[in-house]
């Protein structure tokens, strides 16, 4: 008897752990009252729910009216300084000038350095209105930073302080600046996809649309 109970709670403590459970949280309607319900529901069948009342229609409304300024927010946000990128580029490299003459090295090319990998490592393509381009990045021997080289043409200005970047005249003139998407896909900002510069990895792909 002592035997067949020691195997029981033995056995226990195996039973529970290949018990699973899942939560589900929504919200209901109950005559014009709202709650929002936490739904558990296990392997076994059982389930367990808590319900809140959150309350009328008007209540329901202004909720999600806030929600939507809440996720918006976040977004116009992050667009007023990628708008700003350019100009905080302009000035990071005025600092770096700067800082440059008081220490005798140039803290741009530091962070260059440690970013550099990325670029070094596979074969790159740049992508604009519609054409490919194979795209390498030669170092110069002045200041050992890299540059971009497109293939048939001449080597570009390339400048990364951290995942932001600004590729000099290339492939339209002025300052493009790009920001880094993930690990071997960098974009710039463009309403139409066609007028975006992607500048990736061959092999890496990214949904921006």
């Amino acid at each position: 008897m002592k035997k067949l109970l020691l195997a029981t709670l033995l056995a226990l403590p195996l039973f529970c752990a290949a018990q699973e459970c899942r939560d589900t949280s929504y919200t209901v309607n109950q005559g014009g009252v709202f709650f929002d319900v936490t739904r558990t529901d296990c392997t076994d069948g059982t389930y367990t729910e808590v319900k809140s009342i959150v309350g009328d229609t008007a209540t329901m409304v202004s909720r999600y009216a806030n929600k939507m300024v809440s996720d918006a927010t976040p977004v116009a946000s992050a667009a007023i300084t990628a708008m700003r990128a350019n100009q905080l580029l302009t000035s990071l490299i005025r600092f770096d000038t700067l800082a440059t003459a008081q220490l005798g090295r140039s803290p741009l090319t530091a962070v260059m350095a440690s970013y550099e990998r990325e670029f070094l490592t596979g074969s790159w393509v740049l992508e604009y209105n519609g054409a490919t381009t194979n795209v390498t990045f030669p170092r110069l021997s002045t200041n050992q930073r890299i540059r971009l080289l497109p293939a048939g043409g001449t080597a570009r200005t390339f400048l990364f302080p951290g995942p932001m970047a600004r590729l000099v005249n290339y492939p339209i003139s002025g300052n493009n600046i790009l920001f880094r998407m993930k690990e071997g896909y960098w974009m710039s900002f463009a309403y139409r996809f066609q007028d975006r510069i992607i500048l990736r990895r061959q092999g890496v792909t990214f949904n921006s649309r």
